[in-house]
């Protein structure tokens, strides 16, 4: 046994990553620690549930797709709302993602499944920091710091009702880390960069991947420069971008190819006003939410900013470290990070700051997002975090370390004492006593206590490696303390409305309920309408924007009494389908019809027709619909009325299918599955011919 103990050690120890498990573990484990409380749960209910969207339409799309493929059906149309919408043009409805497909096929959707996955999708991102910040200071210390601050900061946890924001912040140290490795040479770098941006693209709010080209453009400019000294190795690095990118529109083209094709046919196709896209920025008070932990939920007077849209904080003992790396920690790697941070920052101030405004005037492309805090909060705490990563690093080899520090770290104790009178009596005046007890004074405490541990063990120790290990513990315990002590931010105690969805849900799809009259909303966008994610009853509205045009002309004709209330099928045997709803639903004749079988993207119709018919289903067409009669193909669907779907049946009984399948959809999926196979392919090559490679020796 020992020696089989002592062969597996040595064969661990042979491994690249080997080294790293120990601190990944140590931050799994406090990840799990903090976050327990949302991982656990009963029969698919978590203890504390997400709110909101994640709530009400996140986890539910999850839930439908698992629901779909579970039963024998491509979840690429959503029939339950909005009369039929394509769901395989939602861009966030998350299917093509590969986690998706993953989890629904093995295990199935429930909300504690859903909300498991996005718990560890933000630790799959301090993955990703941690292996950066090795790259860039070599010291796994240094890598662990900068991964707590980072798998902890408000600036991703506040969001995490955006199922779609944090897996895009979760996904940018990845791209981040495989574009250093391209400059540096590494050979499975460049399939690691396809991958990873592809995930970004069909997993990512579309708002951060509009502008990630921004910080990745940037990231790539200064490594060329650092990274590349002369010509060829340059050339190399570039080159070595073009193929990742080609695997990245690839692996993504399931996703991009319909919503590109079709981008005219819905609402929001078209970009917002520059006001209208700047309407959720950072306001200025909300920069003090970087060095106080309070509550997001604090309302700086004046302002109105969306909560989700507030948190900045990664750590007092953090955000020390980062501004001692900024002052005196003279290198350029430093001086990168700093220019991205306040550059992000920037970003985040939205109509606060002139440059966000002008890129938005003239990059109108940029306003189909609303969420300009959203979409580069986190950049500044990835930018920040590594930063303390480095001044943890540099600590031990600045023989005036200490002394800087400590200075830092008292600065910082006073502008905390300092602030919990000023902000208190000015920027959140307006807050009850109570609310600022609770999600202000609390916090500051325990900043304060932070500070005062981290300065006794600057003073107190004198080996370096204790002073590294007291700095890692106070920076762990203030993040987790944070995160728990705001853990409404992103979790609430679950109540009847989350346990309901399990009482509401319905894992098959009866045709029955396609005979019963759509339920009716006061709001065509109706959060309610959402459940029929799970109970898969009929709804006429849906909660959300994307809604097709189609549907909003045939509203605005009349047509809302027959698309609540009218029969699935009816029939016109002499002239074309009147365009107005009144008209239509007076010469509209009845049909003899059945329908045996209901799934998303297909339905079967029985049908008895005296004479030659054309037929009109109460379904809003889309360009896709195909129909076989008997088995024979007939083609495609027609469009009647200005948006409802036809069919010409001669007399007799037909069995009809009606099938969503449009062309882009086919080729989107041959092009992702073989980049897919293409990316894995070239990952494993490399990573073998990496492993035949000699180990080279460094000289004496």
């Amino acid at each position: 046994m020992t020696t089989l103990l002592r062969r597996l050690r040595g064969a661990l120890a042979r491994l690249p990553l080997a080294r790293h498990l120990g601190p990944l573990g140590a931050l799994s484990l406090l990840h799990v620690a903090v976050m327990e409380r949302g991982l656990r749960g009963t029969d698919g209910i978590p203890n504390l549930s997400i709110p909101n969207d994640f709530h009400d339409s996140y986890a539910r799309f999850l839930i439908f797709i698992s629901d779909s493929l579970r039963a024998g059906a491509l979840p690429i149309w959503f029939p339950y709302g909005h009369a039929g919408t394509p769901f395989l043009v939602n861009p966030q409805s998350q299917m093509w993602s590969p986690v998706t497909w993953i989890v629904s096929l093995l295990f199935g959707y429930d909300p504690l499944t859903a909300q498991r996955q996005e718990l560890l999708m933000l630790l799959f991102g301090s993955f990703g920091a941690y292996f950066l910040a090795h790259s860039l200071w070599g010291r796994r210390s240094s890598a662990l710091l900068a991964a707590i601050a980072f798998n902890f900061t408000s600036a991703r946890l506040c969001n995490a009702q955006h199922m779609d924001i944090i897996n895009a912040f979760s996904i940018f140290p990845w791209v981040f880390l495989a574009i250093k490795k391209v400059a540096q040479g590494e050979p499975w770098a460049g399939p690691l960069l396809g991958m990873a941006l592809g995930l970004l693209l069909v997993c990512g709010y579309p708002g951060i991947v509009l502008l990630s080209p921004l910080w990745f453009t940037g990231w790539a400019g200064w490594l060329l420069v650092v990274e590349c000294p002369d010509r060829a190795s340059r050339k190399r690095f570039l080159l070595g971008l073009c193929p990742a990118l080609l695997i990245a529109v690839g692996t993504s083209a399931g996703y991009w190819l319909p919503i590109a094709t079709n981008l005219g046919t819905f609402t929001r196709g078209e970009p917002l006003t520059t006001d209208a896209a700047l309407i959720q920025s950072l306001s200025p008070p909300d920069v003090w939410h970087l060095v106080y932990g309070s509550s997001t939920r604090l309302t700086a007077d004046g302002y109105t900013t969306d909560i989700s849209m507030r948190g900045l904080y990664f750590g007092i003992v953090a955000l020390a470290l980062a501004l001692y790396a900024v002052l005196f920690r003279r290198c350029r790697a430093t001086t990168a990070l700093g220019v991205g941070f306040l550059l992000a920052l920037l970003m985040s101030l939205g109509k606060f700051s002139f440059p966000r405004l002008a890129l938005h005037d003239y990059i109108s492309a940029l306003n189909l997002s609303r969420f300009p805090a959203g979409d580069s909060r986190a950049v500044v705490a990835l930018a920040g975090s590594l930063l303390a990563g480095g001044g943890l690093a540099f600590l031990g080899e600045d023989p005036d370390g200490r002394r800087r520090l400590i200075r830092i770290l008292a600065g910082f104790a006073l502008l905390v004492l300092v602030g919990m009178v000023w902000l208190k009596y000015v920027i959140f005046a307006g807050a009850s006593p109570g609310f600022l007890a609770e999600y202000f004074g609390n916090a500051i405490h325990v900043e304060l206590f932070m500070l005062v541990i981290a300065l006794v063990a600057v003073v107190r120790f004198i080996q370096p490696q204790a002073v590294v290990a007291s700095l890692l513990l106070v920076a762990a315990l203030d993040s987790g303390t944070h995160t728990n002590t705001d853990m409404s931010l992103f979790a609430v105690t679950t109540d009847a409305r989350v346990t309901r969805l399990r009482e509401i849900r319905s894992k098959s799809f009866d045709p029955a309920k396609a005979l019963l009259p759509r339920i009716d909303a006061t709001s065509i966008e109706d959060v309610g309408s959402n459940d029929a994610y799970l109970n898969k009853n009929f709804y006429l509205a849906s909660y959300t924007h994307f809604r097709l045009k189609r549907l909003d002309g045939l509203l605005a004709r009349g047509f809302r009494p027959f698309l609540l209330n009218g029969q699935r099928v009816v029939g016109f045997v002499a002239g074309s389908p009147p365009e107005d709803g009144n008209l239509f639903t007076r010469s509209a004749a009845r049909v003899d019809f059945q329908i045996p079988s209901y799934l998303p993207s297909r339905v079967e119709y029985v049908v008895n027709l005296p004479v030659r018919t054309l037929l009109v289903f109460n379904e809003v067409y889309f360009p896709g619909w195909r129909a076989r009669v008997d088995g024979k193909s007939v083609g495609r669907m027609a469009e009647a009325a200005g948006g409802l779907r036809a069919l010409t049946v001669e007399a007799g009984r037909h069995t009809i299918v009606t099938r969503f399948l449009p062309a882009e959809f086919w080729i989107g999926l041959t092009l992702t599955l073989l980049s897919w196979i293409l990316a894995l392919a070239w990952l494993v090559r490399a990573m073998v011919r990496a492993r035949k490679q000699p180990a080279t020796v460094a000289p004496a």
